[in-house]
Parts: C-alpha cells; sequence; structure tokens
C-alpha cells in the first residue's frame, strides 16, 4: 500500500476520501499503540528511591519553594515543582509522583514524535523516529526516575511541532507558538533559549503588528512563572541574584569561556558522546532492521523540513559542547 504523509495528495473522489480517512484512522491507532508500548515497557523499572541530588530539592520545593535556599536549584522549573505537587496529591509520595510524570511524558512524547515525523516526511519517516526514542536508553532511563528530563522532551516535541505550523506559512499559529514556548520554559526554562531561534524564523514573513503581538503573548507567558518564582523565593533581587549565582557556577565550573578552554571542550564533548551512545546502542539496530523492512522515501526530505531540524539540534548542542552538559 502507498504511505501517506505530506506530499501525498490523493484525487478527490468519494473512493479515496474514505482511504484517506481509514490511513488517517490508522495513524491514530499507531500513535494509541506507541503510547501504550511505552508506558507498558516503563512500569517494571520504576524507581522507588529518590533518583539524584537535584531530585531531593525538587522534593523540598514541594513544602516550601524558594529557589534561595536550593528548594529548588535555580531557576526554579516552577510548573515542574507545581505539577508535581498535583500528581503528589494523588500518589501521596514525592518520588512516585515525579516517576509517574517521567513515565507517562515518555509515552507521550513518543506518541507526539510519531506524528510530528508523520507530518514532516511521512508515516514511515514518523515512526522510525518513534521507535528510536521509545527504545533509546538515555531516554528510558529518564523514563523511570525524579528528574523532569522525559517531560522536557515532551514539551520539546510539543513546542516544535507547534512552531513547524508557523514554518509552514500558518500564521495562525504564531501566538501559539508563542503562547506555549512561554509557558513550557516555565518547566524547564532552558527550553527558551534552546527553541527560540526556531519560534524566531518562523516570525519571517509576519507582519510587524503580528511579530509585536507574539513578542507581547510570549513576554506574558514567561512572566506567568517568572513573577511567581521571584515573590516565592523572597522577591526579585534575591531572583535574580540567585539565578545569577547558578548561571556564573555553571560558566566557571564546565564552560570553554571559565573553565580551561580545552579542557572544558574535550570533557564537554566526551561526555556527550557517552550520552549519545547510550542513547542510541540499543536503538541502532532496531532502525537499521526496520529502514530494511520500512525504507523511506528520501525524496521526502526536503530542504526547509531539514533546516527546521538543524535550527532545533544546534542550540542545544552549542550548549551541551561549549558552556554545560550534566
Amino acid at each position: 500500500m502507498k504511505e501517506t504523509g505530506p506530499e501525498t495528495e490523493p484525487a478527490g473522489t468519494a473512493a479515496n476520501s474514505g482511504w484517506k480517512r481509514a490511513w488517517r484512522s490508522q495513524d491514530v491507532w499507531i500513535t494509541i499503540a506507541l503510547f501504550m508500548v511505552t508506558v507498558l515497557s516503563r512500569l517494571p523499572f520504576r524507581t522507588s528511591l529518590l533518583y539524584s541530588w537535584d531530585s531531593i530539592l525538587y522534593a523540598r520545593a514541594l513544602d516550601h519553594f524558594d529557589v534561595t535556599l536550593q528548594q529548588p536549584q535555580p531557576p526554579g522549573h516552577i510548573y515542574y515543582v507545581a505539577l508535581v505537587w498535583l500528581v503528589d496529591q494523588l500518589a501521596g509520595d514525592p518520588n512516585a509522583a515525579m516517576v509517574w510524570i517521567s513515565v507517562f511524558s515518555s509515552a507521550v512524547a513518543v506518541a507526539a514524535l510519531c506524528w510530528l515525523g508523520l507530518t514532516m516526511f511521512g508515516r514511515r519517516a514518523g515512526l522510525l523516529a518513534a521507535l528510536w526514542l521509545a527504545t533509546s536508553l538515555s531516554f528510558w532511563t529518564h523514563s523511570e526516575v525524579t528528574l523532569p528530563y522525559a517531560l522536557l522532551g515532551l514539551l520539546s516535541v510539543v513546542v516544535a511541532a507547534v512552531i513547524y505550523q508557523t514554518w509552514q506559512g500558518k500564521k495562525g499559529y504564531v501566538l501559539p507558538a508563542a503562547l506555549v514556548l512561554g509557558l513550557a520554559s516555565g518547566f524547564r526554562q532552558d527550553l527558551l533559549f534552546f527553541l527560540l531561534p526556531l519560534f524566531a524564523i518562523g516570525l519571517r514573513g509576519v507582519p510587524l503588528r503580528g511579530i509585536i503581538k507574539a513578542v507581547l503573548v510570549l513576554l506574558a507567558a514567561i512572566l506567568s512563572w517568572y513573577v511567581p518564582s521571584a515573590l516565592f523565593s523572597g522577591g526579585f533581587t534575591s531572583y535574580y541574584e540567585a539565578s545569577s549565582a547558578q548561571s556564573s557556577f555553571l560558566i566557571t565550573s564546565s564552560s570553554v569561556i571559565g573553565n580551561d578552554g580545552l579542557a572544558a571542550l574535550s570533557s564537554n564533548v566526551t561526555t556527550l558522546g557517552h550520552f549519545f551512545f547510550w542513547a542510541a546502542a540499543g536503538t541502532l539496530p532496531l532502525i537499521g532492521a526496520l529502514t530494511v523492512i520500512l525504507p523511506l522515501r528520501w525524496s521526502r526530505f526536503k530542504n526547509r523540513p531539514l533546516l527546521f531540524l538543524a535550527v532545533w539540534a544546534l542550540p542545544r548542542l552549542a550548549f551541551y559542547i561549549f558552556i554545560h552538559i550534566c
């Protein structure tokens, strides 16, 4: 059978319309299956103890949020703490709450990546990308522990998916993209810096009035987490000083600028290679086999979607290599 995707346009007959609806239904079942399999694969390996020092800081923040006390570490990730607090009301245990967030975030991220890949390159590419993420050992690990990185992966995919619509010239997505980017950064502030270039390029061709509206929406969304984070941390001055101290520590401890340049560069690149190895080690054989079974149509990989992927990846790669990775 023929694969659907963004470049497939069936003829406008009743039979072809039914065929197209059937394939869309199949896509829904594929993503549901990916979600369920991902959840089930995580359940046996859920951790029962707080995973790291950062996990302890998040747990302490549930009782009293104040980044000046490292509850949690600056800049605070206040929306993540709020989400953990909500789930904790059901789970009755901070560790369980954070682990369940990681488990379900990983499953939704896999399903969301499948849909984004389908939108950009077709079903086969979406399915392979989703399987890569689901079987990545690094991502699998973070799907089982009390850290926000699985949620970070989900948010990155969701925000990128909305921004991609602006790259496609759909101006109605500009304000939603600004909103989700600003709100997502309240869960992990580094998302704002990693995805801002992607968002900015998506504004190309938008009238000046539309750009101003988008910037205002983005700023309002940022203020929605910045203001309470500061107020809970003794005020704006205290919050700024604590966040600046955290940034300075990262710069001096692991960046090429603040540390011994070549030594820091070597350490960061080695660590990045280590993480990439564990991300790909369990996945490459599977992806290689599936690529043979479900060969990709390379003609679908046009310049603009590839540029989108490059702009999505390069800011974080540059940060990991030259500033900080772990």
